[in-house]
């Protein structure tokens, strides 16, 4: 089987590759929202040319190859919206790929225009999934388990209290181990022990007293604890072995800890796990479909490396980046591919242009065309919706160009259109930095 079925919980570790691949993706903005965009990947073993992971997939959709050769692909187009824009390759298969999705905002701020640009990268999965497949898992082993014990203590088990436990309260135990389990293989320094700690008050809101120091010790190579362990689960499961319903007739406990510790539980549940998916080639096909689920491409089933850099040229002049800034209107993130997962990756940018100098008369201030302007003057004039200028102001600011005067947005003022709202004090803001006030 290519999962372990003792495992279901934890499903797999899969062991590292020494496969590693760099994907480079570099994107210029035109001020018109088009962008071309241009890929290369690089492919390494042991720092020799190799083959790309099996699970890339190259789009249909108007790229053109520029270069191939062993371990390295480069591949370009050109896009007339970001809304047509994709990344030009997917990783991952089935209903688990990879996808990237990028949006262009163009603003006018009558000084300048403000360009806002954002690349995000899916991980393949969402949280729902995630949990669905969590629980999915828990539901096959509660069944499982449940026809592990019909099989061997006869029908008369589906009246029992363990039976209708295994359907209910154990049931919901189960899936909150298992995405205990998932958090924890999921984290950057995955430790047992400490999975252990936090199970163990699971455990006993569930009705098994268990300490955290049993399992530790366990992990430590020493056997000492084993028979407490042993015990405990024995008494758990034993005490729910009776009818739900009493017929009079006196309840029969066997022997739990010889059934679940000798090897024979193991060995039925085995045979049940297979029965229940109708052999062992379907269970391996649930079982994948489960972890591909969880997992996706950038998960911790992924067995190479890979590590992605991502480069945007916005037009005009840079004013944030969540990445580093590189020479000019530049910017470059670079992300390890494991950081994708859960939630995906996202690199926003944004930068302004400013426009040819605008004459609005003799009493205003001269106007440094810099970032550090760009922002006052946001500042005032934003507030709008998704951020952008309030457009009223926008409009007076035009008549004040066209008379080549500030007598508009002074008039407007003085007659009170705006009294009494946070246009005014917006507008008197403006008036007071347009003149030379300025903090």
């Amino acid at each position: 089987m290519r999962l372990p079925a003792p495992a279901l919980i934890a499903l797999l570790f899969i062991p590292a590759s020494c496969l590693e691949s760099e994907v480079e993706v570099q994107t210029e903005v035109s001020v018109d929202g088009s962008l071309s965009r241009t890929v290369r990947i690089t492919s390494l073993e042991d720092g020799t040319a190799a083959d790309h992971p099996e699970d890339l997939t190259f789009l249909n959709t108007g790229w053109s190859a520029q270069g191939q050769k062993a371990g390295h692909t480069h591949i370009q187009a050109w896009f007339p919206s970001a809304k047509e824009a994709d990344a030009g390759i997917a990783f991952g298969s089935g209903g688990s790929k990879s996808a990237s999705k990028t949006t262009f905002v163009k603003q006018d701020w009558f000084f300048f225009e403000r360009f806002q640009y954002e690349e995000a990268w899916s991980p393949g999965v969402t949280a729902d999934g995630i949990h669905e497949a969590l629980d999915e898992v828990a539901l096959v082993i509660s069944e499982v388990v449940s026809e592990t014990f019909v099989q061997h203590f006869g029908n008369d088990f589906e009246g029992y209290l363990l039976h209708q436990r295994l359907q209910t309260d154990l049931r919901r135990m189960m899936s909150e181990f298992a995405f205990l389990a998932w958090k924890e293989i999921t984290s950057k320094n995955p430790q047992e022990d400490r999975f252990f700690k936090r199970t163990s008050p699971v455990m006993r809101r569930y009705g098994l007293n268990v300490q955290p120091k049993w399992f530790a010790q366990g992990l430590n190579g020493s056997l000492s604890y084993q028979p407490e362990i042993m015990m405990a689960v024995s008494d758990w499961i034993g005490k729910d072995m009776r009818p739900v319903q009493k017929d009079g007739r006196q309840s029969v406990i066997p022997d739990m800890q010889s059934f679940l510790f000798d090897g024979l539980f193991e060995e039925l549940f085995m045979q049940q796990l297979e029965n229940h998916f109708a052999g062992e080639e379907g269970f391996d096909d649930w079982a994948q479909e489960v972890w591909d689920s969880i997992s996706g491409p950038f998960g911790p089933s992924r067995a190479d490396a890979l590590s992605f850099h991502f480069q945007v040229e916005m037009p005009g002049d840079l004013l944030k980046t969540d990445g580093w800034i590189g020479n000019g209107p530049k910017t470059f993130l670079k992300i390890p591919g494991d950081d994708f997962y859960p939630s995906g990756q996202k690199m926003r940018c944004e930068s302004v242009q400013w426009k040819p100098a605008i004459s609005l008369g003799g009493h205003v201030a001269y106007i440094e065309r810099s970032n550090r302007t760009a922002l006052a003057l946001m500042s005032i004039l934003g507030d709008g919706p998704s951020g952008s200028p309030q457009k009223q102001i926008l409009e007076v600011l035009k008549e004040c160009e066209q008379v080549h005067s500030l007598e508009p947005l002074v008039l407007a003022l003085e007659e009170g259109v705006w009294n009494a709202t946070p246009l005014y004090e917006k507008a008197e803001e403006l008036l007071n930095w347009l003149e030379g006030e300025r903090g």
